[in-house]
């Protein structure tokens, strides 16, 4: 959302065809795709990527898939115990030789919060209130961090 307020051009990589999120990307004025980089035979080339799953496979599938200069993301997650083979010295002289750079992060500053609450506050709310799919009481808080088909953002609603 930031990306396209910002009047960049947006991709979003899904795992499968998914109408819903699909519909979003579209509606948002970005470009959704299906599978991984691998289906672009490297005409993808982003200057950004940022990588928001934390699959062990795609995240070593993101590295080294920028353009010259690119910078990758990571913002996902991955829990220990996932090992992934990966050709560490063709890595290092792509990033060397492409001047790429690669770095995590897990949360921002007061100033980096305030930049989200003015996207927030710009964005069409009926877009945002789609996002929302399912609603969960407080007393049930619990549901709420179970997986359902078709979840995109589930809430636990304090009212």
């Amino acid at each position: 959302m930031m990306g396209v307020q910002r009047g960049l051009d947006v991709h979003v990589l899904g795992h499968g065809e998914d109408a819903q999120r699909r519909d979003l990307v579209y509606s948002l004025g970005a470009t959704w795709h299906v599978g991984g980089l691998e289906t672009f035979d490297g005409s993808l080339k982003p200057d950004i990527l940022m990588e928001c799953s934390g699959a062990p496979d795609v995240v070593r599938d993101v590295l080294g898939r920028t353009a010259p200069g690119g910078i990758v993301c990571l913002v996902g997650v991955t829990s220990p115990g996932h090992d992934f083979d990966i050709d560490v010295g063709e890595l290092n002289r792509t990033m060397v030789l492409d001047n790429d750079t690669v770095f995590g992060t897990v949360n921002g500053n007061r100033r980096h919060y305030e930049m989200a609450s003015d996207a927030l506050q710009r964005a069409d709310k009926a877009w945002l209130d789609r996002l929302i799919t399912r609603r969960e009481p407080l007393d049930r808080w619990t549901e709420s961090l179970e997986r359902h088909p078709g979840d995109i953002k589930v809430i636990v609603d304090f009212s």
